[in-house]
């Protein structure tokens, strides 16, 4: 089984995403979400998602350096933006 993070900084479209998707179908069934880009880090460190779905501005920052960061890093998930 697949854990999942979904990063948004808009909270209606991460309890959307996480709820009107049935999850379960494509093998996931651990799912998070963050709200800021500092959180994101956190959560990624922490939970090891096998896949991060990433909104493209995440409050003042971008979704892109946070992905960036988190490779250079060594982060194994699996990205969506």
């Amino acid at each position: 089984m697949y854990r999942l993070l979904i990063i948004d900084d808009e909270k209606d479209i991460r309890d959307n995403m996480k709820l009107l998707i049935d999850w379960k179908r494509f093998g996931i069934n651990h799912i998070l979400t963050a709200a800021s880009y500092e959180e994101a880090l956190c959560m990624v460190v922490d939970f090891k998602p096998h896949i991060a779905l990433v909104d493209v501005s995440i409050g003042s920052k971008w979704g892109y350096d946070l992905i960036k960061g988190l490779k250079e890093n060594g982060s194994e998930t699996h990205y969506v933006m």
